[in-house]
């Protein structure tokens, strides 16, 4: 008996090494379903009823829920934040996408959300219906009947945000997607709570080190705010305070506009009709668009989030410093924030670069850290009620199932062992008996 339950065994994961893409295919609804350890009978009564339709509820609320409760997906978070009305919603299925089978899911994972804004490629990809909701009195906008599928949503400018209020950066979202409690079911009503698209800005330098005479170009990034429900942007202005020691370079300045995500082309804008740049008694650089810049920069941001502004100056090294480093930030600002002050420094501030001078010491390590978050005890951002945008709402529950797939590939080749294992010691174990 114990002979036969060997063989057996071994002949069992045997035989299922020998034929892999069944074994994936299990693997592949196991994953899909997000109940791995659920068994057969479970696994296949959560399958998509096709016949079903779905509802979509998203969330609007002053402040960012995923810097102040945690993940915005998780149920358990703190939902107490001030509900922000009259924010709406647009919602375009991904065609081609199959939620009901395996491969359908796989597919979803290969999208990201840049590839349905304007220039990515995708956009013809999109349904040409649009389903729209208004979040009401709780912060709520409800999207019902919606067949069954991958969604690319949006946030339509609205009067609300007039008032100096973020806008959601797109995202996807599945209708229908797994209960996060249990994974054992799927849920066809389904729940996000919007996450703010934040401002952010990035400094960089041509050079880690120079001699004093020597001429550095320093350029600084921002991203842009989505126009408002005139279709406008009615400010944009990068200050840099110039360092000490350093004087900028006349009419060595260049800005321009681009979309970094998409691969669009860069636009440098005209010196005499888009912006102004100037130096100021503060030796402050400041660069402000004009309405002609600020009429091509709401073009080019119009459904695409990803459109950043550059400018660029090259300035001149007089003096070493005593720090024997020179170092330069750069800072946004949009509507919503007060005019720059060299003491105070309002606005959204960009990592620290640095040039050593003269170049014979060794230079610090330069890091380049986009977005990074203003220091604690500078006053950098203002209040909520400003412009301060928004981030991408956390993706659904069974995205991180998904990433299980990439396992099934490895799991087939353990139980290959595994039955090469057993039957070896199948083997061994008759032949001691017929001994």
């Amino acid at each position: 008996m114990k002979k036969r339950s060997i063989a057996c065994a071994a002949a069992v994961v045997v035989a299922l090494s020998a034929h892999p893409l069944a074994l994936a295919s299990a693997v592949e609804k196991t994953v899909v379903a997000q109940a791995t350890h659920e068994s057969v009978s479970q696994r296949y009564a959560g399958l998509i009823d096709s016949n079903r339709r779905g509802t979509l509820i998203i969330h609007k609320s002053s402040g960012d829920p995923l810097t102040q409760f945690g993940d915005p997906q998780n149920p358990a978070a703190s939902l107490d934040r001030s509900p922000i009305p009259g924010i709406r919603f647009e919602a375009r299925k991904v065609m081609g996408i199959d939620l009901t089978t395996n491969e359908g899911w796989l597919a979803a994972e290969n999208v990201k959300a840049a590839d349905f804004y304007a220039g990515g490629g995708r956009e013809s990809d999109l349904s040409t219906t649009v389903v729209r909701g208004e979040t009401g009195p709780d912060g709520s906008a409800r999207l019902a009947n919606l067949p069954l599928g991958l969604y690319y949503v949006t946030e339509a400018p609205s009067p609300a945000q007039d008032k100096h209020l973020s806008v959601v950066s797109p995202f996807l979202v599945t209708v229908p997607t797994t209960d996060p409690q249990t994974r054992g079911r799927w849920m066809y009503e389904v729940e996000v709570h919007a996450k703010d698209q934040k401002l952010t800005t990035t400094a960089d330098v041509d050079k880690r080190c120079t001699d004093v005479g020597g001429t550095v170009t320093y350029t600084v990034t921002g991203n842009s705010p989505a126009p408002q429900s005139d279709g406008k942007i009615h400010r944009y202005t990068i200050a840099n305070p110039v360092p000490d020691g350093v004087a900028v370079k006349d009419s060595s300045h260049t800005v321009t506009i681009s979309n970094r995500a998409t691969g669009g082309k860069t636009v440098e804008l005209d010196k005499r009709k888009d912006y102004t740049f100037t130096v100021d008694a503060q030796r402050v650089a400041t660069m402000e668009l004009t309405p002609a810049g600020l009429t091509k920069l709401a073009a080019s941001r119009k459904n695409n989030p990803d459109t950043v502004v550059s400018v660029s100056f090259a300035a001149t090294v007089k003096d070493k410093p005593e720090s024997g480093y020179v170092r330069d930030t750069g800072y946004l600002l949009t509507e919503g924030y007060p005019v720059f002050d060299a003491a105070t420094k309002p606005g959204v501030n960009s990592n620290e670069v640095k040039t050593a001078v003269p170049c014979h010491q060794t230079p610090e390590p330069r890091t380049k850290k986009p977005g990074m978050p203003p220091a604690s005890g500078d006053p950098r951002t203002p209040e909520y009620g400003s412009n301060v945008p928004a981030q991408v709402v956390a993706q659904p529950e069974r995205q991180r199932g998904v990433e299980k797939l990439a396992m099934t590939g490895s799991s087939v080749l353990g139980l290959v062992l595994l039955g090469a294992v057993l039957t070896v010691s199948g083997g061994v174990l008759l032949r001691r008996r017929l001994q």
